[in-house]
C-alpha cells in the first residue's frame, strides 16, 4: 500500500494534508481525489464559497505529484454528465 496526500491549494496558498491515506494504487488515489473534490465542491457551493481557484494536489509518499485537480473541472464534468443523462 502506498500513502497518498491530498493537499488543497486555494488562491495560491497550499494547505498540506499531514496524514494522507493508504490506498492500493494510483488509480484508487485519483478516484479518491475526484470523489473528495465532488464532496468539497458541494459543500463550497452550499456555503456560497468561490471555487474558481481551488484544487487538490495529490502527492504520493515519495513526493511525486500525481495530479492537480481543480474543483472547477469537477463542476464542469458533473454538468457534462447531467446533460448526457443516464
Amino acid at each position: 500500500m502506498t500513502r497518498y496526500f491530498f493537499h488543497v491549494r486555494r488562491n495560491g496558498i497550499l494547505t498540506e494534508d499531514p496524514h494522507g491515506i493508504e490506498l492500493g494504487s494510483r488509480a484508487a488515489a485519483l478516484a479518491e481525489a475526484v470523489q473528495a473534490a465532488k464532496d468539497a465542491l458541494h459543500d463550497s457551493v452550499l456555503g456560497g464559497e468561490p471555487v474558481e481557484d481551488v484544487a487538490f494536489e495529490v502527492i504520493d509518499q515519495d513526493g511525486n505529484i500525481l495530479i492537480k485537480l481543480p474543483f472547477k473541472s469537477v463542476e464542469r464534468l458533473q454538468a457534462q454528465i447531467r446533460r448526457i443523462g443516464p
